[in-house]
């Protein structure tokens, strides 16, 4: 029988992969901040491998409101 994850959200990333998909955009944020608005925003986390995991497609979502927020 397979395993089904009980999150609606199956693109988890590792917050030192969040961050460095986020230089990409050309509007970097530090982890600080990641953990920040996961705080904020009450984002649901998982453990991979020892390390913090949160959907990037959220991270996504609030690093967009940012910026368009920012001007």
């Amino acid at each position: 029988m397979a395993a089904h994850s009980l999150s609606p959200y199956a693109d988890f990333v590792t917050l030192d992969e969040c961050v460095a998909l986020l230089e990409e955009t050309g509007h970097p944020k530090g982890q600080t901040t990641v953990r920040r608005w996961i705080k904020k925003h009450r984002l649901e986390t998982d453990r991979v491998g020892g390390l913090t995991a949160v959907s990037w497609t959220q991270i996504q979502q609030i690093h967009r409101d940012m910026i368009t927020r920012e001007g």
